[in-house]
């Protein structure tokens, strides 16, 4: 993957979470209302969204691991 689509999912997992955590507190408030069913929805879809993001940031590290091993020459190793 290229630095612009990691540093641009990075940014925005980190953006999509304020929202996410106003989401929340706007949650507990309103609980049993129709807007709160409605609210609970769009925060079902966040947290899939999170999910994705969170997931491909956790692998990054060992994705490029490994694909610094791969383009390593054989004499070094």
């Amino acid at each position: 993957m290229s630095s612009f689509l990691n540093k641009w999912v990075r940014q925005f997992h980190r953006w999509f979470a304020y929202p996410f955590v106003v989401l929340i507190l706007l949650l507990i408030f309103l609980r049993q209302t129709d807007t709160g069913s409605v609210l609970l929805r769009v925060q079902q879809a966040m947290v899939f969204i999170m999910a994705i993001t969170g997931c491909y940031l956790l692998l990054l590290p060992y994705i490029s691991k490994r694909r610094r091993a791969s383009r390593k020459p054989k004499s070094e190793e």
